[in-house]
């Protein structure tokens, strides 16, 4: 009973973990959407509200719909949409071969796929699919992400384990893109997930989850030869991201101190494995905690906060932040209204953050440049899969 309990505990974390960031970094290429059909309008709120933070600016913004800059492609209900210009149209490729879809990622026009049946490839421009890999047994859950500067796609997928001490083990594979090859590493007899790749890209990074949200270090193994090559110490409480050029881990944690938890943020330099740890900085609002936060491309943290116990509270605000990696300095940004936000991607430009919530069909697009926040239809039971431009 306790093994089995563990089990269910530890196949929640990863689906939050999957629901989390991570931040991969996607083509930025357009997408024709030609389908012969009319667009469907989006919602865009021209509400106003008071901000309760200095400096901060309204919840929805008054401004007429503009979001021609932000476009990015979701799957929902095994079909496609793109979203540019508060517009949404679908394209017409047929998904429907993936069974049950758990993620997606954005390559060089081309679309992966990862679901209950195996890894797919949806080609936008001939609209070909192809199947990459079959699975033989039931999944548990997949997450797909981008190696940036390797053309190499990864995933990582927790099946049932009788071998492993919690009943949950983890198939991580890469995919090589230009040589069509996949690699699939020695199975991983516990929770995994693949995190990211070093700034050489010789090594990939994968973190074990064990049976709470707490982890102590990541493994190094050599993507030559598939094999483990070493461990770097790291302390973290559930999320841990890579920055865009891969020196740089983020993770999520608290500081024990009189008596009092103190909820901070760990910064660690990849490139000194002996050493890594460069800063540990407390959040600006002590009674806040993270609820999710992803890299921006000039080596900020975007970070959403919101009040309360990360375990028992989804409270009805949210707000997001900048934290810079170079000055150590916090910065308020705006305030996101509704339970169950979470921050889903940032954009190559680091300009659009989207937000969606798990309890509606909405999102929030934000312009991080102009501190405004739109409103947008978007499923909640939506895949994001990658930013577009024009």
């Amino acid at each position: 009973m306790k093994k089995e309990w563990f089990s269910i505990f530890i196949l929640v974390l990863l689906l939050h973990s999957c629901r989390t960031a991570e931040i991969n970094t996607l083509s930025n290429e357009s997408i024709s959407t030609e389908n012969g059909s009319p667009p469907a309008t989006f919602e865009v709120s021209p509400e106003t509200s008071t901000p309760t933070t200095e400096n901060q600016s309204p919840e929805f913004t008054p401004e007429p719909c503009d979001l021609s800059h932000a476009g990015f492609l979701f799957v929902d209900d095994g079909k496609l949409y793109k979203f540019e210009g508060c517009e949404k149209t679908m394209i017409p490729v047929d998904l429907g071969a993936a069974g049950e879809i758990y993620d997606t990622a954005l390559l060089d026009r081309r679309l992966y796929i990862i679901s209950d049946l195996g890894f797919f490839q949806a080609d936008l421009s001939s609209a070909d699919f192809i199947e990459i890999k079959e699975f033989s047994a039931p999944v548990l859950y997949c997450r797909l992400a981008v190696i940036t500067g390797l053309e190499r796609i990864a995933f990582s997928c927790s099946f049932d384990d009788p071998e492993a001490e919690f009943n949950i083990g983890t198939r991580v594979g890469i995919y090589n893109v230009a040589e069509e090859i996949l690699q699939e590493l020695p199975f991983f007899h516990r929770g995994t997930r693949f995190i990211g790749s070093s700034q050489d890209t010789e090594e990939i990074y994968t973190l074990s989850l064990g049976q709470d949200p707490e982890f102590r270090e990541i493994t190094r193994i050599n993507l030559a030869t598939q094999q483990v090559v070493g461990t770097i110490n790291v302390e973290g409480n559930n999320l841990a991201e890579i920055s865009p050029d891969h020196r740089y881990l983020a993770t999520t944690n608290f500081l024990y101190e009189n008596d009092s938890t103190k909820p901070i943020i760990n910064l660690y330099d990849l490139t000194k494995p002996d050493d890594p740890l460069t800063e540990s900085s407390v959040l600006p609002v002590p009674l806040d905690y993270v609820e999710n936060f992803v890299w921006g491309n000039a080596g900020e943290l975007v970070l959403l906060l919101k009040e309360g116990d990360p375990w028992n509270s989804d409270p009805d605000i949210a707000k997001v932040w900048e934290y810079s990696n170079e000055t150590g300095e916090w910065q308020p940004s705006v305030e996101i209204t509704g339970q169950g936000a979470s921050i889903v991607s940032i954009d190559p430009s680091g300009r659009w953050l989207l937000i969606h919530f798990y309890s509606k069909d909405e999102a929030r697009l934000v312009d991080l440049e102009n501190m405004r926040v739109y409103r947008i239809d978007y499923p909640s039971s939506a895949e994001f899969t990658g930013w577009v431009s024009k």
